[in-house]
């Protein structure tokens, strides 16, 4: 039973080592060399397919295997964050509605990106803990969503996406796209924006997004 176990456990880390090796390569050609800056799910459709097919029809069929995928997924791009700082000084900004690389971090943003790698980052900490995989049944899944739901679809969350967008509240959807257009150009990281400023923008274009769907 032991040694079935443990047989089973280096198959486990076996599998684990070369999806993982074969997923931060991908992100380095997507973020870095690419340079292209995407949501979570528009991430996870890309590496869907062709050329890279890391993740199969399953991967969003049902919420645990989101979940799942969601934790792959942001276990590699905070291991990918850590190597590019450290060794190129490359930021990974992570987030569902925003992932993308910043090649010329500003100035201002350097103390607080130094304090993040050099100490525990809730958020990193959790996704780098690989008991937080295993370990979460469907019933944990079912509550982190709700959690996660209850927390953008909400009246002052989306008052507060439509004031970072300088919109009114009765803004009509094309009036958002192109504001949102306009505020990323003028505040993105390559035209020499600030990449937090950037971020809380294409977040909050992202969170309007969601209510467009209703």
């Amino acid at each position: 039973m032991i040694s079935n176990m443990a047989d089973s456990d280096s198959l486990f880390e076996e599998a684990w080592e070369i999806l993982i090796g074969r997923l931060s390569k991908a992100l380095e050609t997507i973020l870095v060399e690419q340079a292209l800056s995407m949501s979570e799910y528009e991430l996870i459709k890309k590496l869907s397919d062709e050329p890279y097919c890391i993740f199969d029809e399953q991967a969003l069929s049902d919420q645990l295997n989101l979940f799942q995928t969601h934790f792959v997924l942001f276990h590699a791009l905070y291991l990918l964050r850590e190597s590019r700082w450290k060794n190129h000084g490359t930021w990974i900004e992570i987030s569902p509605l925003s992932i993308a690389a910043s090649s010329s971090p500003q100035a201002s943003d350097n103390a607080a990106r130094l304090q993040v790698v050099g100490k525990a980052d809730p958020l990193q900490s959790y996704y780098l803990d690989l008991s937080n995989l295993t370990d979460t049944s469907r019933s944990d899944v079912d509550k982190l969503l709700n959690n996660f739901w209850e927390a953008y679809l909400n009246p002052s969350q989306r008052q507060s996406a439509l004031k970072i967008l300088d919109c009114e509240s009765d803004a009509d959807w094309p009036t958002i796209k192109g504001q949102y257009r306009k505020l990323a150009m003028e505040h993105h990281p390559d035209r020499g924006g600030n990449s937090q400023t950037f971020t809380a923008i294409r977040e909050a274009y992202e969170i309007l997004k969601l209510y467009r769907k209703q």
